[in-house]
């Protein structure tokens, strides 16, 4: 099935589930998700790649579904699924749109930044397939700007910037203003204030 009729055929009737990263393949240039799921009885698998992406082995991701042939899928790789939720708590006949604001957490972003302060967080702008760039965040409110080229990080040659959590809904780096979209473990989507553009902050699995 090419690949356009496959996703109108999913999108005509959306379903989703979550699935969970079997394996992961590395490459210079790109890196293999094998993941499976459940639906109705049954177990799936499949794949997606890319670089810059927040899984790993054990990580939990969104999958759409043709429900009348649940091997025809495809990974949702621009959210993450958020922290309170599992394969568990997929209902039996998946969900019709991403249950994104699922949780109600007291965790905040600065907890989860200040948490994963040794994760490197890969910039990817909103439908780009390539990583522009890494921050890594202090837990003292410093962070670090890496240019990104080929899987190869080069520190900015600049001072410590700054990064503040100001609310749930204000995240500040080099003292400008982004909205909070989402935010979850692995992911924090935000968008400029000024332009309104959309950018992907997508934890890595390499440590500093």
């Amino acid at each position: 099935m090419k690949e356009t009729l496959k996703q109108r055929k999913m999108d005509a009737d959306p379903t989703y589930v979550i699935g969970r990263v079997a394996e992961v393949e590395k490459s210079k240039s790109s890196r293999i998700y094998r993941y499976s799921f459940n639906y109705h009885g049954g177990t799936y698998s499949s794949k997606f790649s890319g670089i810059g992406l927040p899984f790993r082995v054990k990580s939990f991701v969104f999958v759409q579904i043709l429900k009348t042939d649940p091997a025809v899928c495809t990974a949702v790789r621009d959210v993450t699924v958020p922290i309170c939720l599992t394969q568990d708590d997929v209902p039996k006949d998946g969900w019709t749109e991403l249950p994104v604001a699922a949780c109600d957490t007291s965790r905040t972003i600065a907890h989860i930044i200040q948490l994963n302060h040794r994760f490197y967080w890969n910039i990817r702008d909103s439908g780009a397939a390539y990583v522009k760039g890494s921050y890594l965040f202090s837990a003292d409110g410093k962070c670090r700007f890496f240019n990104y080229n080929k899987g190869v990080r080069t520190a900015y040659a600049m001072d410590d910037l700054a990064w503040e959590a100001l609310n749930d809904s204000t995240f500040q780096i080099e003292g400008i203003d982004r909205r909070i979209l989402f935010f979850s473990e692995d992911s924090i989507v935000l968008q400029n204030r000024m332009t309104g553009n959309i950018f992907f902050l997508l934890k890595s699995d390499e440590k500093k």
